[in-house]
């Protein structure tokens, strides 16, 4: 019944399951499915059971937090230091000024002891946090600066920081000429 809990057996249980994926998949085919989650540190083997009860019903859209939170991050990492597995930490004892970009440490604690150090760093008179994020996100509540940006529009906020760097001639153009392959080529998009 619906809008109650009564105890059923694990055989009543699955067969309703079953029942009602059959009936999405009938009504609006196997591309209607997807599965959000599975493949956690907390269990593996739930991962490989959905994915696989995905697959069996003809479905392959898999998302998981992974995705959407550190494929790029990894990626990124890869293309900078050459391995996946080296990342980047803040180092807030010795920086003065901290850029996010759609960033909120303070929920996905992507930085050791984020709802100590974040407030701590946001706090020091000495010091600026300036979040770029659509969202007043916890994080952004705590910033010097929060550019509320459309969402979207960060490739063009990119755009237009770089032109005025090279604008004022602030690059370091050592590093640049040492380190970076097709500036040239680049530069020219970020004029004006």
């Amino acid at each position: 019944m619906r809008g109650q809990f009564e105890r059923i057996s694990w055989d009543q249980a699955i067969n309703e399951i079953a029942a009602g994926l059959k009936a999405v998949v009938d009504e609006h085919g196997p591309r209607s499915l997807a599965l959000m989650g599975g493949g956690t540190a907390a269990c593996m083997s739930q991962g490989a059971f959905s994915v696989g009860l995905l697959r069996a019903m003809g479905s392959q859209y898999f998302y998981n937090a992974l995705a959407q939170e550190l494929t790029g991050r990894y990626w990124v990492d890869g293309e900078c230091f050459g391995n996946q597995n080296r990342h980047t930490v803040p180092d807030l004892e010795h920086t003065d000024m901290v850029l996010m970009v759609g960033k909120n440490p303070m929920m996905s604690h992507h930085s050791p002891r984020a709802r100590k150090h974040w407030p701590a760093f946001a706090k020091d008179p000495d010091n600026i946090l300036v979040v770029v994020d659509p969202r007043l996100s916890e994080t952004a509540k705590q910033a010097d600066i929060h550019l509320a940006i459309r969402p979207g529009t960060d490739a063009l906020l990119n755009r237009a920081m770089i032109a005025i760097i090279l604008q004022n001639n602030w690059q370091d153009q050592t590093y640049i000429e040492k380190h970076v392959s097709g500036f040239d080529k680049i530069r020219p998009m970020s004029r004006e």
